[in-house]
């Protein structure tokens, strides 16, 4: 037992209070680390993040988006991607199976955008680039929304029209409103293409058409006043689109398009033909372009959602898309309305929902609606300001890239963007270029929801990849997320983030054996005054605690004296297996579970610091910086130190 009265010692057996990187080390609470990598702090201890999982190699090309689709024509779930332009069902249940392309029939090289916007209609999918025309998806086939038209609405309906086999005049219980050359229809299928009226007898109450009737038949036949006769029912252009409360969305630069309301006609989830907004013209109209689209979660008990919030990159709307009837939206007070000035979203992919509340990237970092619309200051601020670390040094004009997923109770979004050139399947450089992310923010949730209410913090940064998009949804009657990254050589590979695997397994090159990879880790602690930030101290030792390790892992230990920001070296160790760290070489803490391992580390490396005069291993305060390779959970991490009078100061030489 240690009896000088001048030892000190300070630790953490807790880390439920996240990575904090919004100031300085010295300031964050006891239960706060500075900075972390690849790790996850769920349970409140700091384990090793789930390993990828390589699934397939992809086509090589601009990865412009992706979605998942439930496939109701096939009774399946798809993972979509827009690469070059084509699209592809990436299959990813199946990893043998190479990537299936979707495209629209006889299309070659239509790459045109560096990124696609895609949404499910009901049964449709729903894919822009905003420079094309739309292309859908229904499960089976894929077509682009171009030209297509419908009959417009009947000058006159007529019902009960006598129609004979082979003969132009029809009986019909009136003629009234019928005038030569009216265009003529049935749903009956009895008249003829290019049908028109060519006289009519009023006495006798009878129509003389160009063309004889295909059948005898008792049925309701539609006339239309000269002129154009059909409309284009096809999607409009656009950038953003989403679907929600049965209408789809489409936002193309400052207009918003709202397509036909589900029901009220076949595929009418995919038809433009209503044109009744707010000032009776065919779009709304924002003052900067739309970068996003989503519907606010859980206001419409009848379908879970509420108003469709739309975002510039400075503002927040919100439209009153629960009101269904399209000829009161001019009526409806506040039906459009500007919700929040200042900051809004940069793109639509990083946006993800929330059972109450909507999250997304903005140019000041991550933020909530519900904090930015409602505040608690007189400033409204980024609900991300502990991942400074990330999104201060992000490249502004690669954000409006930024790919997010809510999986697993954790919002994982992209940070860190650059360019990575893209090369074929001989390795040669195409030409193009991938925007990717280097390293993914993670936000857990659910953070210490197993020990009390959770606590929204974030993990740190996961690194080892580089990122083109993410997606979720339920393949295989198990929710996944997955992966598509555009690798340092060039390539495209399709990875699976799981809810939990022991190592990366990743794919070196495009020929290349699968390997697997131990993931590596780091936390930078908070610093250690030993709640005597005026006395000066000498740092004798560490303790550090592992458990639940899997085939290995091996730390090393660094500290760093007061404020200076470099590391000094203390301890490199292996615990070689999971057998071993049955094995206490120290009294371990009340209540751990099965397997912990503590070791008590040699005292640390001593040189001189040029800045202070001073050894490393004398200061007012230590910061310690621990890094491991493999699968562990740290559960301890405990400084000594001994205070010192003024006699001793650790001054150099």
């Amino acid at each position: 037992m240690i009896s000088d009265q001048n030892r000190l010692t300070e630790g953490m057996g807790s880390f439920l209070g996240g990575a904090n990187s919004a100031v300085d080390p010295a300031l964050i609470a006891e239960n706060q680390y500075s900075w972390a990598e690849n790790v996850v702090v769920r349970d409140g201890f700091l384990a090793t993040r789930p390993g990828f999982q390589f699934i397939k190699l992809l086509p090589p090309g601009v990865v412009q988006g992706a979605c998942f689709f439930s496939n109701r024509l096939r009774n399946s779930q798809d993972l979509i991607a827009t690469i070059d332009g084509k699209l592809y069902d990436l299959a990813p249940l199946e990893p043998t199976t190479p990537a299936r392309d979707i495209s629209p029939p006889n299309e070659t090289s239509p790459y045109i955008s560096q990124k696609t916007s895609m949404v499910q209609a009901n049964a449709f999918l729903v894919v822009q680039d905003g420079v094309s025309p739309a292309m859908v998806y229904d499960g089976s086939t894929t077509f682009r929304s171009q030209g297509k038209t419908q009959l417009s609405s009947p000058a006159v309906t007529i019902e009960e029209c006598v129609l004979g086999a082979n003969n132009p005049v029809i009986a019909a219980p009136s003629v009234a409103g019928i005038e030569v050359g009216m265009y003529v229809s049935s749903q009956s299928g009895a008249i003829q293409d290019e049908t028109f009226v060519t006289s009519f007898d009023i006495a006798n109450s009878t129509i003389t058409l160009s063309k004889d009737a295909a059948r005898t038949i008792v049925t309701t036949l539609n006339f239309y006043g000269p002129g154009v006769v059909r409309d284009n029912i096809s999607i409009p252009i656009g950038s953003v689109v989403a679907y929600g409360n049965g209408r789809l969305w489409v936002a193309n630069g400052n207009n918003v398009f709202a397509g036909d309301l589900v029901g009220s006609s076949v595929n009418a989830e995919i038809k433009f033909t209503e044109t009744i907004y707010l000032t009776g013209g065919g779009s709304f109209y924002f003052n900067e372009p739309v970068t996003g689209m989503v519907f606010l979660p859980g206001a419409d008990n009848s379908v879970g959602q509420g108003d469709l919030i739309l975002f510039t990159r400075d503002s927040i709307f919100a439209l009153r898309a629960t009101n269904y009837d399209r000829t009161s939206w001019q009526s409806t007070p506040g039906f459009l309305r500007k919700i929040f000035v200042g900051r809004g979203s940069l793109n639509q992919e990083s946006i993800i929902l929330t059972d109450r509340d909507i999250y997304f990237r903005a140019q000041d970092g991550i933020r909530s609606l519900a904090q930015t619309t409602q505040g608690f200051g007189a400033v409204s601020l980024a609900d991300s300001l502990e991942a400074t670390r990330i999104t201060i040094y992000d490249t502004e004009r690669w954000l409006s890239y930024t790919p997010g997923v809510l999986f697993d109770s954790r919002y994982i979004l992209g940070g860190a963007p650059k360019i990575q050139r893209i090369t074929d399947e001989n390795g040669d450089y195409t030409g193009k270029f991938n925007i990717v992310f280097s390293k993914l923010i993670s936000r857990d949730f659910n953070a210490g929801g197993v020990i009390s209410a959770p606590s929204p913090v974030f993990d740190g940064e996961w690194n080892g990849f580089q990122i083109c998009k993410l997606v979720e949804g339920v393949f295989g009657s198990q929710r996944r997320c997955y992966a598509i990254t555009c690798d340092t050589d060039g390539k495209n590979c399709l990875y699976e983030i799981p809810l939990f695997a022991y190592e990366d397994e990743i794919k070196p090159s495009r020929t290349a054996d699968v390997a697997p990879t131990p993931i590596n880790c780091s936390v930078e602690m908070r610093r250690f005054s030993f709640q005597t930030p005026f006395d000066i101290k000498e740092l004798m030792r560490a303790d550090v605690g592992f458990t639940d390790v899997y085939g290995g892992v091996t730390w090393n230990l660094e500290y760093s004296p007061d404020f200076l920001n470099l590391f000094y070296p203390v301890q490199t160790k292996d615990i070689p297996n999971e057998q071993e760290t049955s094995v206490l070489t120290t009294q371990a803490p009340p209540n751990l579970p099965f397997g912990f391992k503590t070791s008590r580390t040699v005292k640390p490396s001593s040189v001189c610091v040029d800045l202070s005069n001073r050894l490393s291993n004398f200061g007012y305060m230590f910061q310690g910086k621990l890094s491991w390779e493999g699968w562990g959970k740290l559960v301890l991490f405990r400084l000594h130190a001994s205070r010192k009078d003024i006699s001793d100061l650790g001054e150099c030489g």
